[in-house]
């Protein structure tokens, strides 16, 4: 009698032993695959990737200030100083803006913000980029300030530059225009603006504003002195993609 019940006691702990090692494998296959969505790869030697565990994935905060938007770079900190990029969209879509760019904030080093306030044939466009602009300044460690727009976005930051000389290092471009502020005759010389820089970002299919047109722009801004990055990209009158952006930002810090 007791050989049986040791015999079934035998088998219980076996039995309780092959569960306890399938729940430890199952926790672990789990944790395996948590992980590995935090997974990423990186250029090895030779051409090869290697994998590399990064912790959970980054994902930046967009902060709402009421009339702008605001993003901080991944690496932020208040003893460091970094270039802020104010952006302009003709609809005042400040936050679809930000958004769009929000991959920049894990490895661009900027602090990027989008007005809320202005929009196209808005009479107090100039106090709605420079209020932010002021406020942001005042909060954070601010290097320069470079104008970003979109169409009509971008037209207006022309205006804001000629109007506020040496205020701004430059201007991101994308899909707008001098229109007839700054063309041959009209009066107004862009060289005023004291801009170093410009990138101009233009959809190949853009029947708004013209490759050419946009081309004929980066001539006139050669002409006054400013350094000028003509990128191309596939599409009609819209957002770049981010990777254009993130092109813009890494020849405006280059030397």
């Amino acid at each position: 009698m007791g050989t049986d019940q040791e015999e079934r006691g035998g088998w219980m702990r076996i039995v309780w032993l092959l569960l306890v090692v399938i729940l430890a494998s199952s926790i672990f296959g789990c944790t395996r695959t948590i992980e590995s969505k935090h997974q990423e790869t990186t250029p090895g030697e030779n051409g090869q990737s290697t994998v590399q565990t990064t912790g959970p994935a980054y994902s930046p905060k967009i902060e709402s200030h009421g009339d702008y938007e605001l993003m901080l770079p991944k690496d932020y900190s208040s003893e460091k100083t970094y270039p802020l990029l104010f952006c302009l969209h003709p609809d005042a879509k400040g936050k679809q803006y930000v958004e769009a760019l929000k991959p920049l904030a894990k490895d661009s080093g900027w602090i990027i913000a989008a007005s809320n306030e202005y929009r196209n044939n808005y009479g107090g466009s100039i106090k709605a980029l420079a209020d932010p602009v002021e406020e942001i300044k005042k909060n954070h460690q601010v290097s320069e300030v470079y104008l970003c727009g979109f169409s009509g976005g971008c037209a207006v930051s022309y205006i804001v530059a000629y109007m506020n000389p040496s205020s701004f290092e430059g201007i991101v471009c994308n899909d707008g225009a001098f229109q007839m502020n700054f063309r041959p005759g009209s009066g107004h010389d862009i060289k005023v603006a004291r801009l170093k820089k410009v990138v101009i970002m233009s959809g190949n299919r853009d029947t708004v504003v013209t490759p050419d047109y946009l081309k004929a722009d980066g001539q006139l801004l050669k002409q006054a002195g400013v350094e000028t990055h003509f990128i191309s990209f596939s599409g009609g009158h819209q957002l770049a993609p981010v990777e254009k952006y993130r092109e813009a930002l890494e020849w405006l810090e280059n030397d």
